[in-house]
């Protein structure tokens, strides 16, 4: 019966939640080589001490998100950094840049295309 398959979904889904929320806990400290996406699509903009600071979201390469906040101008797109992980969701860690000099090498660009399938570099 339908009640049955959908308290089983949903007792699955909690489990599943609980162990994404176990796994990304046990990150918070470590740092971790991420690619920069794009500004985050659903806060772009947050308050960071004296000044205003953008949201970017990244991912690593396991494939989990990375929000962190710059407050420069520059556009990361498409750049790997270092990030230290500061804080964890069942969904999604957020980090802050290290500006370590000895770091600072791995901040390196990358090329981003228009599209899958085109050759011109945006940016």
């Amino acid at each position: 019966p339908n009640e049955i398959k959908l308290e089983r979904l949903n007792r699955l889904l909690k489990r599943q939640l609980e162990i994404s929320e176990k796994r990304f806990a046990s990150r918070i400290g470590k740092t971790m080589e991420v690619l920069v996406e794009g500004e985050a699509k659903k806060q772009t903009k947050v308050t960071k001490g004296d000044g205003v600071g953008r949201v970017w979201t990244s991912r690593t390469s396991c494939n989990r998100i990375v929000n962190f906040i710059e407050d420069s101008n520059r556009n990361l797109t498409g750049r790997l950094m270092q990030v230290k992980i500061t804080a964890s969701t069942p969904l999604s860690l957020t980090g802050e840049i290290i500006k370590d000099a000895s770091l600072a090498e791995s901040e390196r660009n990358l090329p981003v295309y228009d599209s899958l399938f085109s050759s011109e570099i945006v940016g």
